[in-house]
């Protein structure tokens, strides 16, 4: 059984696409982690059609998502407290951090943001404070262990990032926890 299409259909970020048009990762091959499949085909449909832009993705773990990322970001940021292990030298061409901080002046845009590292409310929305403003039009915003109740900080640092730019911000579309949104204005 191939994936499904969980995205709308037509276009989006003016890419057009359909779940023949492409072959996802082979997504047995990557690192272990805690990504589905289903998670992970959005994620990936999410980086085909974000604009060419870095990407830049908080929470890298052991690297399952960032493979996937990897495959359509022209420039790769990422940051990673190394709680879960070293991933720096797994990735020699990729720009890696600690800690957002070091990373947030060195992007001035950025075509996708995926997050997935501490779940608690505080350091999630203080991410989104500094880099929201960052992500391009029609960037894309994922937010993994954002549905569901697990992890209730990461919907309620977006619902408060986001409170008064409601109108930028739609959602593309949602798969186990990840949700993803796309910025309009």
């Amino acid at each position: 059984m191939g994936p499904r299409n969980w995205l709308p259909s037509g276009s989006w970020c003016g890419t057009s696409f359909t779940t023949e048009d492409w072959t996802p990762v082979i997504y047995d091959t990557l690192p272990p982690g805690w990504y589905t499949d289903a998670e992970l085909w959005l994620l990936e449909a999410c980086a085909r059609a974000a604009p060419d832009h870095p990407f830049v993705e908080i929470g890298v773990a052991q690297g399952r998502s960032a493979h996937v990322l990897a495959r359509y970001a022209h420039e790769l940021h990422l940051v990673d407290d190394l709680s879960m292990g070293d991933f720096r030298a797994t990735w020699p061409l990729a720009a890696t951090y600690t800690a957002v901080e070091d990373m947030v002046h060195r992007v001035p845009l950025i075509g996708l943001l995926h997050h997935d590292a501490d779940h608690t409310y505080g350091p999630v929305r203080d991410h989104l404070e500094l880099l929201l403003p960052k992500v391009a039009l029609h960037g894309c915003v994922c937010l993994h262990d954002f549905v569901g109740n697990s992890y209730p900080g990461v919907s309620r640092a977006w619902s408060m990032a986001t409170w008064q730019t409601k109108t930028m911000w739609k959602s593309i579309g949602a798969e186990g926890s990840l949700a993803c949104f796309e910025r309009l204005a």
